[in-house]
C-alpha cells in the first residue's frame, strides 16, 4: 500500500452514479433504468413482460449473496446493477436470518440481535456492490409518511422500504428520484399529465442529488433510451 498521488476524477456518467428511484406502480421506474446501458437488474418480483434486460431471479437472500459474488469478480459487461425492488430484497434479508436464528420473527430476539444482524448482513452486502466501480440503482415504491413537527402535522412522500432499510441506504446513494405525474396547463387552458422525475429535497418529499448537476426536475418520454441521454446530458 502506498499514499495516492492524484486525486479521484469522480463519476463521470450517471450510469455509474449511485441512486434510489421511487414511484407508485406502473409509473416506470424499471423502464427508466432498462435504458441505462449494459443494465443488469437484480429482479425480486416478476414483471419486466415489455421489456428486453439481462436479469437474474432473486427468490432468496442466498441468490443475492451468489450474484453479488458474479458481478464482484468482474470479467463481464454490465456497468450498472439494478435492485429491483429494494423492499422485497430486505424482506429476504430478513427471512434468512431468522432461519439462521431459528426464530419467525425479529422481534422474537431479546435485545434487539436479530434487527441488529439483519441491518449488519444487509449492510455487508452492499458494500461488496459499493466498492466496485459499478453504478448502483435501488428501485422502491411510493408510500405517505405522516410527520409531526412543532408546526405540526403534515404529509410526507417517501420511498416504501422500511425505515431499517431507508437507514442504510440513503446515505450511501448520491442521487435519490421520485417519479410522479405532474398536471401541466396548456396555452388552451385544458391539463394533461406528464412522467416526471424530482430531484429537488423538500419537506413534503424524499428526494435529492448530491452530485449538483441534476435539475430539479426532469420530463420524462415514452422512449428509456432517450430518457437516459436526457438524464446523461444533464449530469455532464
Amino acid at each position: 500500500m502506498k499514499l495516492p498521488s492524484e486525486r479521484t476524477s469522480g463519476f463521470t456518467h450517471i450510469r455509474h452514479a449511485r441512486s434510489l428511484w421511487y414511484g407508485p406502480p406502473k409509473i416506470g421506474k424499471s423502464t427508466l433504468l432498462s435504458g441505462f446501458p449494459d443494465s443488469l437488474f437484480l429482479a425480486t418480483e416478476k414483471g419486466y413482460v415489455s421489456l428486453k434486460i439481462y436479469k437474474i431471479d432473486i427468490r432468496t437472500w442466498e441468490d443475492f449473496k451468489d450474484a453479488v459474488e458474479l458481478v464482484v469478480k468482474g470479467k463481464h459487461k454490465f456497468k450498472t446493477i439494478v435492485i429491483d425492488v429494494v423492499d422485497i430484497l430486505y424482506d429476504l434479508c430478513e427471512d434468512y436470518i431468522c432461519t439462521k436464528m431459528d426464530i419467525e420473527h425479529v422481534s422474537d430476539e431479546d435485545w434487539g440481535k436479530a434487527y441488529s444482524a439483519v441491518r449488519k448482513e444487509f449492510e455487508s452486502e452492499l458494500n461488496k456492490l459499493f466498492m466496485t466501480d459499478y453504478g448502483i440503482a435501488f428501485v422502491s415504491h411510493i408510500k405517505t409518511d405522516e410527520i409531526v413537527a412543532k408546526a405540526g402535522r403534515y404529509s410526507k412522500v417517501v420511498p416504501s422500504v422500511s425505515k431499517a432499510a431507508r437507514r442504510i441506504l440513503i446515505p450511501k446513494v448520491d442521487i435519490i428520484g421520485c417519479m410522479r405525474l405532474k398536471a401541466v396547463k396548456l396555452k388552451s387552458g385544458e391539463f394533461i399529465e406528464k412522467r416526471v422525475v424530482s430531484f429537488d429535497p423538500s419537506e413534503f418529499m424524499e428526494s435529492g442529488d448530491r452530485t449538483g448537476r441534476l435539475p430539479t426536475e426532469v420530463t420524462l418520454t415514452k422512449d428509456a433510451k432517450k430518457n437516459y441521454e436526457l438524464l446523461e446530458a444533464f449530469y455532464k
